[in-house]
């Protein structure tokens, strides 16, 4: 079927699809530069008033990142392979979950970053790449909630795929 005949509901799945699809490869390239400039900066201490350091920020958002796309990337396959609604109810739920952790531990990463102004001079490199992995997750975030609420019938997609068996 041409791009020119395809019914609207499969034009906006296509968009999102290339979205998430394009979303997790951002996300995952990403984070391979999190763990590894995490690993580089490990002893790093720019904050030594605060516990947590942006080195081990990085490895922990670079790990769960890569973890979830592998988690997803399975289950779209198996999707693909078996449809089933117990797979579509595991990949939202592990979407939600990510979601969730992801916003939480950019709150973190965020007060971390702020108040490791120490890092600008002895380890730019680390704070750089902080700032662009919290800059990069929200304008990814953002244009997905923007995708969603502009587009109602991506919802009763979701409802109908639930639905499934």
């Amino acid at each position: 079927m041409s791009a020119t005949t395809m019914p609207p509901l499969s034009k906006i799945l296509l968009v999102f699809v290339s979205m998430f699809g394009l979303s997790l490869a951002i996300m995952c390239m990403l984070s391979i530069g999190n763990i590894i400039v995490g690993f580089n900066y490990l002893d790093a201490s720019c904050s030594p008033s605060y516990p947590l350091s942006l080195g081990i920020w990085e490895i922990v958002y670079g790990i769960v990142t890569i973890s979830y796309t592998l988690l997803i990337i399975g289950g779209s396959i198996l999707i693909f392979f078996k449809p089933s609604s117990y797979i579509y109810i595991f990949n939202l739920s592990v979407s939600i979950i990510h979601l969730l952790f992801n916003i939480t531990w950019n709150i973190v990463g965020a007060f971390v970053l702020v108040y490791s102004s120490v890092c600008l001079v002895d380890a730019f490199g680390l704070w750089r790449l902080a700032l662009t992995t919290l800059i990069v997750q929200w304008i990814i975030y953002i244009a997905f909630i923007i995708f969603v609420l502009v587009s109602s019938t991506f919802r009763s997609c979701i409802r109908s795929a639930l639905f499934v068996n």
